[in-house]
């Protein structure tokens, strides 16, 4: 197993902490000090993920490899198209479609979240139901064709910045034409320090619909809001 050093830079010292230099201003992992708004505005840049960072493919050189916890290094080779297709998809997708992962290493910091292993009454299952709602409600107010009624979670992946950030894939009910269903991915966070909410985008997945008269019915079956998350 390699030995990591912990990163140097890109964090205020102890020192400074102690003399309250980051109070209200510095973000752990950032490389300048910002206000809650400036890092609020550096999440949403870019509608999400890349955080306003150019798109592109993403090639890895073997050097560069971070082996997750437990692996060999003569699986180097595997792990570098394992990487390059974790971070491509991160990238196209906004967060949102994973169906690979690397395994417990430093630089996998998004992800994906096994729905069926949360409980109704867990905190973070609530927190979850919570941004989505949240974010629904929000798309509600500022949309003046169609209404949306969440109910389910689909998918789920999640990071940690300077929020809580989840990356969610959602099942709602156009409650406009009543018997359409749509997905809309949700990407919303909550601050580690007292749980306020924030949503940084929720669009329909593929686009909006184009129009009342255009719209074919689809025929997916509704389903409790609570009861049935699944994968």
């Amino acid at each position: 197993m390699e030995n990591r050093q912990q990163p140097q830079g890109g964090s205020a010292s102890s020192e400074e902490r102690k003399k309250g230099g980051c109070a209200g201003g510095c973000t752990e992992g950032s490389r300048k000090k910002m206000t809650e708004d400036e890092f609020y505005k550096f999440i949403k840049e870019g509608n999400g993920y890349l955080c306003g960072r150019k798109r592109g493919p993403v090639n890895i050189r073997d050097c560069d490899v971070d082996l997750p916890t437990g692996a060999s290094l003569k699986h180097r080779s595997q792990f570098k198209e394992i990487w390059e297709r974790y971070f491509n998809q991160l990238s196209s997708t906004n967060g949102m479609d994973l169906d690979t992962f690397p395994g417990d290493a430093e630089v996998a910091n998004t992800l994906p979240f096994n729905l069926n292993a949360f409980k109704e009454e867990d905190k973070e299952y609530q927190l979850i139901m919570d941004l989505a709602q949240l974010a629904i409600e929000e798309y509600n107010k500022e949309s003046t064709l169609y209404k949306y009624k969440l109910l389910k979670i689909e998918k789920l992946n999640g990071r940690l910045t300077g929020y809580m950030e989840y990356f969610m894939t959602v099942k709602v009910q156009n409650l406009t034409l009543g018997t359409v269903y749509e997905t809309f991915q949700v990407h919303a966070g909550a601050h580690p320090a007292d749980c306020s909410k924030r949503v940084f985008s929720c669009l329909p997945k593929g686009g909006a619909l184009p129009s009342v008269e255009e719209v074919s019915v689809d025929t997916v079956q509704s389903k409790p809001f609570l009861s049935s998350v699944t994968e």
